[in-house]
């Protein structure tokens, strides 16, 4: 859509330059040509969608993980946002904007259940060595 009101609007532009004297044709001309580029630098990019094949495919799983992932309740830091587009399960499309955001939220989960992981070895090794201990003080 916007490539076709970028045709028009240039297509109207250049029969209004046409019609102004040449001396001054080049100049309209460039300051038309930066003054449309500026409006649509300005607009927002589209955001591309995805479907759920495409999905696992960017993300290395398995597409009955990702259709789990689009179930899982509001507010599941799992949950995968999805846009219906129409009323079948297959019309499921997954903006690009959510998958970024998805896998940024799961990195940092990842990242603190292992860090949660590496804490609990810790904890476990220490109790494992008091009780080395204590079993070393008994057969003294």
């Amino acid at each position: 859509m916007a490539k076709r009101n970028a045709s028009f609007l240039d297509e109207t532009l250049r029969s209004l330059v046409e019609k102004i004297d040449e001396p001054f044709q080049a100049f309209i001309e460039q300051t038309l040509e930066r003054l449309v580029q500026e409006h649509f630098a300005k607009c927002p990019k589209p955001d591309p969608q995805y479907t759920v094949q495409e999905v696992a495919r960017l993300l290395c799983l398995d597409s009955n993980t990702v259709r789990s992932y689009l179930k899982k309740p509001l507010g599941h830091i799992r949950r995968l946002p999805f846009v219906e587009c129409t009323d079948t399960s297959r019309g499921r499309r997954i903006r690009l904007s959510d998958v970024q955001a998805w896998q940024q939220r799961n990195l940092i989960d990842t990242l603190n259940q292992a860090e949660q992981r590496e804490f609990d070895e810790k904890l476990v090794a220490i109790g494992l060595r008091r009780a080395r201990r204590r079993a070393g003080r008994k057969g003294s």
